[in-house]
């Protein structure tokens, strides 16, 4: 009998060799029934007609989906010339035919052919692909015989490698190392285009993703045959700390670091500079939720950043490494040595661990600084407690960065965070009010993002494009455009829901789908109450007019 759905209390790295047949999400399903386990995912998808390597990650292990999913990944392609289809693989319909020119298959010439596509590429995806289009995966539109405009996104081939040839079946056959994002189909399109014929991808087999092999997967035939019970899939586990690079030793720093603010930036970056003296990685060790979401509490704090963002920021401070530790009910209740033992020196070496002079861990929080260091002796590493400068009583705290916040004092809240502060999300489909009267929003919806602001109209600025950071200090390619920002209840709102809605000044484009980055500089007015969409539009016309003057 199988458990039902939910957590299994297993977790970890499996690796499935997947056959031709079934799709990426088929394998999930067959995971979910073998275990009970509904938190399954997989570290990037495989078309039906591909087969190899699928990354899953079962239990809590789904908190590496950003780091999994961004690993290189490494195919064998065969790739067939003098037919193109409208899938741009052997699963599509046949659009045309084309002469072939027997030259292609000398191997000289393709070996070198090949080898020259290492390098970017801007590569128009096929269309027949789950990229979103205003809204809409491109496939479904493509169903229906609809035109889809897809805009073409850099990818890199990392190594590219010619296995062999046939002119009798007009093939080649390829390894290619590529990174996330890059369409193989697409690629074999792309070939035939470029050497004057047409061309689809007639097979393909993923042998790695970063450093997980094939070589090292299961079948799931094989793993239904030797799973009886949930818990016997774990043998067949990578090691849950073998999920990201082999750390050794390391100089450690541990602790929630919600807000990433000024104390938690010198805490780290006193870690990462001892890690540069030493020639040893700098590792954060952090928590997967705020330790209040589990410990009895009277109140449930907001988390001021999301995990995978707290972890973004992070190594924009110089941390090499991040190791997530699920909190749970389980962990609250280790005594301080069990913790130690069991959640640190199973995942990393410490040279030393830096923490700040009010670190609390085990059994109800009772283990403070004179712990650790009695463990560090004990268990071979050293420890630094920092300590807050004088005066700094409340200076560089969460918990203060919440109360400024909440009372929209966001100048303040940058004081304290050391830059301004921002939240990351994605931007839903309006109701196009705005855009009818010429100032077009766009708004996010999913409100435990902007939880921990007040209502208000608020200037500040939105950033977009392809990598938007949560650190405004480092764009990198993003755009970066004024804003005027909504944050409450609108007066025409139907449900009553808060939503954040930004007006990006001199930039009308849609944004939907698209994830952006809003930061915040300082808080205008009050949400104004409007009875009527004259009112309204009067409203927030004043409102953008007030912060593009300030602005320009």
């Amino acid at each position: 009998m199988r458990a039902g759905r939910g957590a299994s209390g297993l977790r970890g790295i499996l690796l499935v060799d997947k056959p031709v047949g079934m799709t990426s999400h088929d394998v999930v399903d067959e995971l979910r029934k073998l275990t009970g386990e509904k938190r399954i995912g997989h570290a990037g998808t495989l078309d039906p007609a591909a087969s190899g390597l699928l990354v899953m990650m079962v239990g809590t292990a789904t908190k590496f989906s950003n780091d999994l999913l961004a690993m290189q990944k490494t195919y064998q392609a065969t790739i067939l010339f003098g037919t193109s289809t409208d899938t741009d693989d052997a699963e599509g319909a046949v659009l045309e035919t084309c002469n072939v020119d027997d030259a292609l298959f000398d191997e000289e010439f393709a070996q070198s052919y090949v080898e020259g596509l290492v390098g970017p590429h801007e590569q128009i995806p096929p269309r027949y692909s789950a990229i979103k289009v205003k809204g809409r995966k491109s496939y479904e539109a493509a169903r229906k015989g609809q035109e889809v405009e897809l805009k073409p996104r850099t990818i890199e081939v990392l190594e590219a490698h010619l296995i062999a040839t046939c002119h009798q079946t007009r093939a080649w056959q390829i390894e290619l190392s590529v990174s996330k994002g890059t369409y193989i189909r697409a690629l074999a399109r792309d070939i035939g285009a470029a050497l004057g014929t047409c061309a689809h991808l007639s097979a393909l087999r993923r042998t790695h993703s970063g450093e997980f092999s094939i070589s090292n997967a299961h079948t799931l035939e094989y793993l239904k045959e030797q799973v009886r019970r949930p818990h016997e899939l774990a043998q067949f586990f990578i090691p849950f700390a073998d999920t990201g690079p082999s750390i050794t030793e390391a100089e450690i720093v541990i602790g929630v670091f919600d807000g990433l603010h000024r104390g938690h930036q010198t805490l780290i970056e006193s870690c990462v500079q001892s890690a540069r003296e030493n020639g040893v990685p700098a590792v954060m060790v952090t928590f997967d939720r705020l330790p209040e979401e589990v410990l009895p509490a009277r109140l449930r704090p907001t988390q001021l950043y999301p995990l995978d963002e707290r972890i973004a920021l992070a190594k924009t401070y110089g941390i090499d490494h991040v190791i997530v530790i699920p909190f749970t009910h389980e962990v609250s209740r280790l005594s301080p040595e069990e913790f130690i033992r069991t959640q640190l020196l199973t995942r990393v070496i410490p040279r030393t661990v830096w923490v700040g002079e009010n670190f609390r861990f085990g059994t109800e929080a009772a283990a403070d600084t004179t712990t650790l260091e009695a463990l560090g002796h004990e268990y071979g590493f050293g420890t630094n407690i920092i300590s807050r400068a004088s005066g700094e009583v409340d200076a560089f705290s969460s918990t203060a960065i919440r109360r400024a916040l909440q009372a929209g004092d966001v100048e303040h809240a940058t004081s304290l965070l050391g830059r301004p502060y921002s939240i990351c999300g994605v931007v839903d489909k309006a109701r196009g009010i705005g855009r009818r009267h010429g100032f077009p929003t766009a708004n996010i919806t999913e409100a435990s993002l902007f939880e921990s602001i007040a209502d208000g109209v608020y200037q500040g600025t939105v950033a977009i494009g392809d990598g938007v950071p949560r650190d405004m200090n480092h764009v990198g390619t993003c755009k970066l455009y004024d804003a005027a920002i909504f944050i409450g209840v609108p007066s025409n709102s139907d449900d009553g829901n808060r939503v954040l809605e930004a007006h990006l000044i001199e930039y009308s484009d849609d944004l939907v789908d698209k994830t952006i980055a809003v930061t915040f500089h300082k808080r205008t007015r009050d949400v104004v109450t409007c009875k009527t969409e004259d009112q309204l539009v009067e409203v927030v016309g004043q409102n953008i007019k007030e912060i593009a003057d300030k602005t320009s």
